[in-house]
């Protein structure tokens, strides 16, 4: 049996191992060569049906359609900045109710406009509310927040920045305790502020309760999400992997106890004024022992615990997880229970390592004259370097699904909201590991990588930050990491990073602010970027010659920040690889170091009155690194040339630790390259970037190919060229400034003409036909394949992830 053989056998092992072995009382043993889940495992528990009290709260909701006559307009002349003086323009429609501010509700100098509508509700007890969803629509920008009233007071809880693309969003926005002055409360109010008079619109309220998630059955698995506090980035938004009791509450297990055994656990509780105890025994033979016996209380964080299993190494025992408390039906929460030993893992661990933004060319790695990635140059003697690897899109949103699920995201059904969903029955990369047994783990500072994009699917453990400064993420995330290992020792496991070091806007810090941009120049810069983004924006030529800024002064002050920035997140994915050789993890460690896309950094100050006509495969926005690491398999100072997409990095990584990959995944596998175990032959990379217009739902926008020598991109629309659709589905200016051109087929000379400046549609006509028919056969065949997938819906945005997406320039 060959050793790839051999990984995909225990792998197979590790996940079926839960029907190994005897039986006891009606429950099989578990066994365990790798991390035990625990929450993957629930089938094979033995419980007791107990009462679901807390489930008797159903959620309180308006449909302003039919309830309007419910809501007020509210103005408050006492209040000057918090709340109106004067009454918003409030009037139903057909969708709901429409506020309409104009300068009469001109008020606080910030947000100068407001307007706010409320209603009264039977009291509530305050603790017993998780949170509000409100469905909403803006035409410009706003912020829209939930007001709570007790005793004829209002309190202002959560804001939310709003979407100003004429769509219907949801917004969640969470009852913050500290807000609410009182136990209870009996009035709701809707908010909503603006720097310009416009109009809102509601579609739909509603209250939901804590116990909502967790009353339909007495034991059941969840994912629990905690935002913590905004301005503590190791809190700014953590999920775990839960199962939960309602209490009195009993599941037992039974497990074969390996060497150096340890449980590692959190525990959390929905309310504050309830206790509810924690407990965990083992049985073995009549013989009972505690583990593990905590109270606990504390609904605004978990508590991380871990207990020792070393003693009982080699025994077959049944391991009890019991809560109880005061009031019955209490739930309690076990957040990603894992047993794990000492032994090690014959599967490699995989760390996904993707530098959001990271553009190939401003990489010296790649031949860039100043030396932004000296780590990645040394480390690159130890692995392999694809030179020519594109991003399947030119935004993250796009690009991170597709390579997360092998599929290209037309196939996915096309963007159509910040908050999109990928479907159902799109298997993500962490799905598969942790299907395979890993322990999976995603480190982000970009909610699209996540929890904005419905990636954080059947992962354990997500941290998705809001570091005050973009340029000092990669540190802040590497922190976390460490302290997830400690907490999870157990290998192999899966770890996707998604750092935005290099992301907008560029902060370097020391020593490497500085580099290449001095403080006065530095100084300049921003009060330039400023000037030029008041005056119009950084596509309008004119906007510079208004504010007087030199235009590649400007541009070259950006590129050196922008490789400040590099510099620094190479150091920090440097000193993370010495740590992994520190620890030992570097030995069984698949290390894959990616971008989600180019970025033309300074250059495309320069380049902006032809950026709406160039192809999505200019180098600068999709041309990415991509490196592969594996000591002792992977041969290093390897380089490859031939054209490579990132929609093979899933099935490369599936490959390598010999999991089985789907059959409708899009891309190929590297692994033959990367092993030299076989043939492999190179293909044309497409580039697919499609998004729905809403007027004729229809998908709209480019699909393109890198074909050796040739590129070519085929532009879909659904309406006359040069007309732009009224909808504003797309982020940026619209749809047809991002996703369609004036010609809708261009053909370019890559070898001749890398920037491409000449299309060579008049001379090479047998090109434009054959490329004509590859792409309409690709989209064909993309469109046939959609088919398996539906849209997976919309998330319901937190403040927190809206005002992540605001801090990295995605919306205004």
């Amino acid at each position: 049996m060959d050793q790839r053989t051999r990984r995909f056998v225990y792998v197979l092992f590790l996940s079926v191992c839960s029907g190994c072995g005897g039986s006891s009382g009606g429950h099989r043993t578990l066994g365990v060569q790798g991390p035990l889940k625990f929450v993957e495992h629930l089938e094979w528990a033995r419980y007791e049906d107990s009462k679901v009290v807390d489930g008797e709260l159903e959620p309180i909701e308006w449909d302003l359609v039919e309830t309007a006559s419910e809501w007020k307009p509210f103005a408050d002349p006492n209040e000057a900045t918090v709340y109106p003086r004067q009454l918003a323009k409030m009037e139903t429609f057909e969708g709901g109710i429409r506020l309409t501010l104009t300068e009469e509700n001109r008020d606080d100098p910030w947000w100068p406009y407001s307007g706010m509508f409320t209603s009264c509700l039977a009291e509530l007890n305050r603790e017993d509310w998780s949170h509000v969803v409100v469905k909403a629509r803006a035409m410009q920008p706003g912020r829209i927040s939930v007001v709570f009233g007790s005793e004829g007071k209002l309190l202002k809880s959560v804001g939310s920045v709003m979407i100003s693309d004429g769509l219907v969003h949801s917004y969640k926005m969470p009852i913050r305790w500290e807000y609410l002055a009182d136990a209870r409360w009996n009035r709701i109010g809707v908010l909503v502020v603006s720097k310009t008079p416009g109009v809102f619109e509601v579609e739909s309220i509603e209250i939901v309760p804590k116990s909502a998630r967790y009353a339909d059955s007495s034991v059941g698995t969840s994912q629990e999400w905690i935002v913590g506090d905004p301005g503590n980035w190791t809190e700014g938004g953590h999920i775990r992997r839960a199962f939960y009791t309602h209490a009195p509450g009993r599941v037992e297990y039974r497990v074969q106890v390996p060497d150096g055994a340890r449980i590692d656990f959190g525990v959390g509780v929905l309310r504050n004024d309830i206790p509810v105890g924690f407990r965990i025994t083992s049985e073995n033979g009549g013989e009972v022992e505690t583990l593990f016996d905590e109270e606990y209380r504390d609904a605004t964080k978990w508590a991380q615990r871990s207990v020792d299993l070393g003693h009982l190494a080699g025994k077959a025992v049944n391991l009890v997880f019991a809560n109880d408390s005061p009031q019955e039906g209490a739930v309690a929460l076990w957040l990603t229970p894992t047993l794990s030993g000492n032994g090690r893992p014959q599967s490699p661990n995989v760390i996904f390592y993707v530098i959001d933004g990271a553009g190939a060319d401003w990489m010296s790695l790649y031949g860039y004259n100043r030396r932004t990635t000296p780590n990645l140059e040394r480390l690159a003697a130890e692995g392999a370097v694809f030179e020519n690897a594109y991003s399947n899109a030119t935004w993250t949103k796009l690009s991170t699904v597709s390579y997360m699920t092998s599929l290209y995201y037309s196939v996915l059904g096309g963007h159509r909201t910040h908050s999109d969903r990928i479907p159902e029955n799109a298997i993500t990369m962490a799905q598969h590991f942790g299907a395979a047994g890993y322990q999976t783990a995603v480190f982000t500072s970009n909610p699209y990588a996540a929890t904005m994009s419905g990636l954080e699917r059947g992962v354990d453990t997500v941290h998705v930050i809001d570091p005050k400064i973009n340029s000092t993420s990669s540190n802040q995330l590497h922190d976390l990491f460490w302290k997830w290992r400690s907490e999870h020792p157990g290998q192999p496991y899966w770890a996707h990073f998604q750092t935005t070091d290099v992301h907008e806007y560029f902060e370097p810090q020391a020593p490497f602010a500085g580099l290449y941009v001095s403080p006065q120049q530095r100084a300049a810069y921003k009060a330039w970027d400023k000037a030029v983004e008041d005056a119009g924006g950084f596509s309008d030529r004119d906007a510079y010659k208004r504010t007087g800024v030199d235009i590649e002064a400007h541009a070259l002050f950006q590129q050196g920040l922008y490789d400040e920035c590099m510099a620094q997140q190479d150091f920090e994915l440097g000193r993370l690889v010495e740590r992994l050789k520190e620890t030992g993890e570097w030995e069984n460690t698949i290390l894959i170091v990616a971008s989600d896309h180019g970025y033309p950094a300074g250059s495309h100050r320069l380049m902006a009155p032809m950026e709406a006509a160039a192809p999505f495969f200019h180098p600068f926005a999709t041309r990415v690194p991509l490196v592969v690491f594996w000591p002792g398999h992977i041969q290093g100072g390897q380089r490859f040339k031939d054209a490579v997409s990132m929609i093979d990095v899933l099935p490369t990584i599936l490959d390598l630790v010999g999991l089985a990959a789907d059959d409708v995944m899009q891309g190929q596998s590297l692994g033959p390259l990367l092993l030299q175990s076989g043939e492999w032959t190179p293909r044309p990379v497409f580039i697919d970037m499609f998004a729905m217009d809403f007027d004729s739902g229809q998908l709209i926008g480019s699909i393109e190919v890198v074909d050796g020598r040739w590129g070519a991109s085929l532009s879909i629309t659904s309406r006359s060229r040069g007309e732009a659709p009224p909808n504003r589905a797309m982020h940026g200016d619209g749809l047809e400034s991002h996703y369609t051109r004036e010609r809708p087929l261009v053909v370019y000379d890559l070898w001749s003409d890398p920037f491409l400046q000449r299309p060579i549609n008049d001379t090479r006509p047998d090109l434009v036909a054959r490329y004509e028919r590859m792409l309409a056969d690709q989209l064909e065949a993309n469109m046939i394949l959609a088919r398996n997938f539906g849209p997976g819906g919309r998330i319901e945005m937190t403040p927190e992830q809206l005002e992540r997406l605001k801090s990295l320039g995605y919306i205004e």
